[in-house]
């Protein structure tokens, strides 16, 4: 039983999307759901909150953290097709092909996220923050574009290209306001042959300062002729976005509560292990 119950929290670990490419996440070697401690732990994993630190009071003022990925493109694709060092400035039509496979059909999909903490304190297991997230997708389909790009343009008379779903996409800010306590459990631990346990919660009130969301998008770019004079040629370019907005202004952008749940635990003091579900 002991055996099973570490297999099943070495999975949840591996697959937790905590885990992230940011500059946070390079810092706890791309682990910080479980080696987050102090102020760090109020905004990762508030369980560890209940962890001892060298200091009972800590503050931190703004701080910036960036995560951007993309459906398509890792970052050997990126050393391999977009630097000098791997392609010597020069792409073969084997390059140019094999770059065209890594986008997708259904489009290519860009993902950021944006928080900014204004003020954060911890003082012993709790922790407060003030801060501002921002949160926004693109999704495009630019294969066939781009094969017009990186392949030999044949802009015939005839030319057309249209697409009616260009693209989609979405964006929200808010400011978010977030308490957290982190508590250490008060059993026998030995009888699961575990040093410790903590739990923790966070309570987040966010309120909405921007919000939008591209319905639809769409091109069309199209050369022909006037009758049957071929000198009289033509080029129409035409573009169109759907969108909807909502900004303070007009209205406030959503408003809302939400609750964190987590939970550590360590094994022979080098073994660390960590469940979040977050809202």
């Amino acid at each position: 039983m002991k055996s099973r119950i570490l297999i099943m929290l070495m999975a949840l670990s591996a697959s937790l999307t905590a885990q992230n490419f940011d500059a946070a996440g390079l810092g706890y070697a791309r682990n910080y759901l479980t080696m987050s401690h102090g102020l760090d732990a109020f905004s990762r994993n508030p369980a560890n909150l209940a962890y001892d630190t060298p200091y009972k009071l800590a503050i931190r003022v703004p701080a910036l953290n960036v995560s951007i990925s993309n459906n398509a493109i890792s970052f050997a694709d990126y050393e391999r097709y977009l630097t000098f060092k791997g392609n010597q400035g020069e792409w073969s039509d084997q390059d140019r092909q094999n770059f065209m496979a890594l986008i997708p059909d259904d489009g290519l999909r860009l993902n950021a996220n944006v928080g900014v903490g204004l003020f954060a304190m911890k003082l012993d297991q709790f922790a407060f923050g003030l801060g501002m997230v921002a949160e926004g997708n693109v999704s495009a389909r630019v294969k066939q574009l781009l094969g017009y790009a990186l392949q030999d343009l044949n802009f015939t008379s005839d030319f057309n290209f249209r697409e009616d779903e260009l693209g989609s996409g979405g964006f929200y800010s808010a400011i978010k306001l977030s308490a957290a306590y982190g508590h250490l459990l008060d059993f026998n631990y030995r009888d699961w042959d575990l040093d410790d346990i903590a739990v923790g919660v966070r309570f987040n009130a966010l309120l909405g300062l921007a919000v939008a969301d591209i319905q639809q998008a769409s091109g069309l770019v199209r050369r022909g002729t006037n009758g049957s004079n071929f000198e009289d040629e033509y080029v129409m370019v035409r573009g169109e976005v759907r969108a909807r907005v909502a900004t303070p202004e007009e209205q406030i952008p959503g408003k809302g509560y939400s609750l964190d749940f987590s939970a550590s635990a360590r094994w022979q003091k080098d073994w660390h292990f960590s469940l979040m579900l977050e809202n």
